[in-house]
């Protein structure tokens, strides 16, 4: 039994570091980022089939048009409490010229994922690629980036949409390029 006792005692020894470990990595983490590297500029590509299997999509399909870009999951509680305000704002969307396109990037979850978009009603595309969070840069879900109709990122929203505050931003944008002449595409 002293043979035992020993190993116990490492294993405490040993889960008592990574707990110590876990905590200075926690306490010296600095705060969450509320803004984007990507603010300004041209929108990553992302590819991939869609979560139906029915065909592929890339981000150069949308070109000309808004796109409002959401990296979400099934299982994320944030991400289904947003579901009715981004069918707000998909609602409208055609007002602007806008689409919405929803980004699952694991692999095990695309089929949940599928069912509850499918389940719920949402008539935007839903696609995979597990790259798109590493270009985008996310670090959570629900997270959406508002794509201008020429390519360039103009909105963050590290913790879900508000389909006012996509309204105002891009209609002041559509006023702005007919003020100066452009079409904003």
């Amino acid at each position: 039994m002293p043979g035992r006792r020993r190993v116990v005692a490492w294993v405490a020894v040993a889960v008592g570091l990574v707990v110590a470990a876990l905590v200075v990595v926690f306490a010296t983490a600095g705060t969450p980022n509320d803004t984007s590297q990507l603010l300004g500029r041209p929108a990553p590509p992302l590819s991939g089939t869609t979560l139906r299997g029915h065909r592929h999509v890339t981000l150069s399909a949308y070109a000309g048009k808004w796109l409002l870009i959401d990296f979400a999951a099934s299982w994320c509680v944030d991400c289904r409490e947003e579901l009715p305000q981004l069918e707000l704002f998909d609602r409208t969307a055609s007002r602007y010229d806008a689409a919405v396109l929803t980004v699952e990037e694991d692999p095990a979850d695309a089929p949940s994922m599928a069912r509850w978009l499918a389940g719920e009603g949402a008539r935007w595309s839903a696609l995979q690629d597990p790259q798109a969070s590493i270009a985008y840069g996310v670090t959570g879900i629900p997270t959406a980036f508002l794509v201008s109709p020429d390519g360039i990122v103009v909105g963050y929203y590290p913790s879900g949409i508000s389909p006012s505050s996509l309204d105002s931003l891009i209609t002041g944008a559509t006023r702005s390029a007919r003020a100066s002449g452009s079409s904003g595409r």
